[in-house]
């Protein structure tokens, strides 16, 4: 019986799209512990809510709830309590979320996972905006600060940005830079700064908002930065990922002005790189609105000034969008004049890539070779100051 029940098990949480009622059934009427079934069914609904299926979720939540509440473990029911609260949130039914994430709240007293109280605090902080009732909201993103200075300091760029985004959604513009630049020195400061682009990207959504220019400009000559850089790292080809905006106007002209000034920035400040992302939005906006002549002038214009710059990843760029262009305009001579270009600039990055990995390797077996020498001279030393040592007994002693 055990065997079968835990067959059971590896299937459902293998398969779990494949679940009918009479497996459900057997695995609810089982000789497992309602912790097993409870824990059982929270993966089953994490693994649905992945899939944005959240009617799913729901119901597996739900079903497992009530064996989470006979194992009477405040952590089980927790857990159950924040993720029903989440569900509700991602649906938008913020007020249906309150409820559980409050629950949650109270059985987290006597729990001491971080991740769980990490949740909730940020959860019901979410749900609490989400109805517009601002007080509240940074309420529990404050109580989540509090927290996580005690348990994870580096995690405080999470509430940070939520609290910059209600101070944003009140036109307090002010307090909200002043929590986006809290955000931007935890997550610049981490190694590989995994956050750091998310964190770029709501900051530069401050400054487009408030027609901040020149932090804008910043705000994406960084980003690019950090984009190629993560891009050359991992061995992919690097591109100009372009942040989402949160664009206030549907009106071409107006966002298109708003770039140019970017550009303009960009321009007198020497920054090449911010200069060129500003011509990637323009790109972009113009190519939207099937303006593919006028968004090839900016495209060009990158390829320019990557050459004048020496810079053949975003010149391989410039071109790989180009081609983009010159298929959608029709105009398959120049497509295939730009393939061909494409061809050779990509073999040049290749060459370029395996001489740097070839520098980086020598350089690291000398500084080892270096390393050996000092050691050996170190432990010379150390033998021949044993001998002298050693010497001079013997000379003493006679």
């Amino acid at each position: 019986m055990l065997i079968r029940v835990f067959l059971l098990l590896l299937t459902i949480c293998c398969c779990t799209g494949f679940i009918n009622a009479q497996d459900v059934n057997t695995l609810l009427n089982s000789n497992l512990s309602d912790k097993q079934k409870a824990d059982t069914v929270f993966s089953i609904a994490r693994k649905t809510f992945r899939k944005a299926k959240f009617d799913s979720a729901d119901y597996w939540l739900l079903t497992g709830y009530s064996f989470a509440q006979k194992t009477n473990d405040a952590e089980t029911m927790a857990r159950y309590n924040v993720e029903l609260a989440n569900s509700q949130f991602m649906q938008g039914k913020y007020a249906k979320g309150l409820p559980f994430i409050h629950d949650a709240l109270l059985l987290l007293k006597n729990v001491s996972s971080y991740d769980l109280h990490n949740s909730a605090l940020l959860i019901a902080g979410n749900c609490y905006s989400g109805l517009q009732k601002k007080d509240s909201a940074l309420k529990y993103f404050f109580d989540c600060v509090d927290y996580n200075n005690k348990n994870f300091p580096y995690r405080n760029w999470l509430p940070y940005t939520a609290i910059a985004e209600v101070f944003l959604q009140t036109d307090n513009f002010i307090e909200s830079e002043k929590y986006y630049q809290k955000a931007y020195n935890i997550t610049v400061a981490k190694e590989g700064k995994p956050d750091h682009g998310y964190v770029l990207t709501m900051f530069a959504n401050l400054y487009y908002i408030t027609l901040r220019h020149d932090g804008f400009a910043k705000m994406v000559e960084e980003y690019n930065r950090l984009i190629t850089s993560k891009k050359m790292k991992e061995g992919k080809e690097p591109s100009h990922n372009l942040m989402m905006i949160q664009w206030q106007t549907d009106k071409l002209e107006e966002r298109v002005e708003f770039i140019k000034k970017v550009k303009e920035t960009s321009l007198q400040s020497g920054a090449f790189l911010s200069t060129v992302l500003a011509n990637s939005y323009l790109i972009n906006l113009y190519e939207k609105n099937k303006e593919y002549a006028e968004a090839m002038k900016f495209a060009e214009e990158n390829e320019r000034l990557a050459i004048e710059n020496k810079d053949i990843y975003t010149e391989y760029i410039s071109n790989k969008v180009k081609y983009g262009l010159y298929k959608k305009m029709n105009n398959h001579a120049n497509a295939e004049k730009t393939a061909d270009r494409l061809f050779i600039l990509k073999d040049s990055m290749s060459n370029i890539q395996r001489r740097d990995i070839a520098m980086d390797l020598e350089s690291k077996y000398e500084a080892d070779k270096k390393q050996k020498e000092i050691t050996l001279l170190q432990t010379q030393g150390k033998l021949d100051a044993i001998t002298i040592a050693n010497e001079t007994e013997k000379k003493n002693t006679f």
